[in-house]
């Protein structure tokens, strides 16, 4: 497994987003807020290059393995489909790179609170699926095949003060399919276990959180 990661400087009271996963092949993270520096045209056509190959690896892995779920294994989210705001969509797209390879679907979302009160997405697309965090965007995505059999997840964080802006305040959450009742992480130097709700997990910490396992 391996995350991708793309880095912009920020003024001191910007948020910044970390979408992690010990779970997911490809995660991503966004920087929020007015005071982001601009990037060069050319810095941007290849970061978007990269990220579109990267992605379309990605889609092409899923369908090989599975286009979509012949059964949907989330039963949080089962409810009808429900068509991301506009809003949404475009700043899931920025958090993303270059999403189009993904082929994701908006218009067939489904939209559930995780435990953290925290709004969860999840969008289908070209054999892949996408987990999507709510308010100040961060999201990650899988294979459809990985995503039925281990689910998606993220992890969050505030900087810190300056100058070094070291990462706290972390909150990992994400979706896990029916049958999980858990998951065991490690927290720092220690070993934890989280409780999973209606298909949903979240913990909060200091130090980052490494997902484990899933308990079933």
């Amino acid at each position: 497994m391996h995350s991708i990661g793309m880095k912009k400087s920020f003024g001191k009271k910007h948020l910044a987003i970390l979408a992690l996963s010990a779970l997911a092949i490809a995660a991503v993270w966004l920087i929020a807020g007015r005071g982001a520096t601009e990037e060069s045209d050319s810095s941007a056509l290849s970061r978007h290059t990269t990220m579109a190959t990267r992605w379309k690896a990605l889609a092409d892995q899923g369908v090989r393995e599975k286009p979509v779920f012949k059964t949907w294994p989330f039963a949080a989210f089962r409810g009808p489909s429900r068509a991301m705001p506009t809003d949404r969509r475009e700043a899931s797209a920025s958090t993303l790179g270059e999403p189009d390879p993904l082929g994701l679907d908006f218009d067939q979302a489904r939209y559930a609170m995780s435990r953290a009160r925290v709004g969860l997405w999840m969008v289908p697309g070209r054999g892949v699926t996408c987990l999507i965090k709510g308010g100040i965007v961060a999201a990650t995505c899988d294979t459809t095949s990985n995503t039925e059999r281990k689910g998606l997840s993220l992890e969050v964080f505030k900087p810190g003060p300056p100058p070094k802006r070291r990462p706290t305040h972390f909150l990992a959450l994400g979706v896990v399919p029916n049958g999980v009742k858990g998951l065991r992480v490690r927290v720092g130097k220690r070993t934890s276990v989280i409780s999973v709700s209606d298909n949903t997990y979240s913990m909060r910490a200091e130090v980052p959180i490494q997902i484990v396992s899933l308990i079933r």
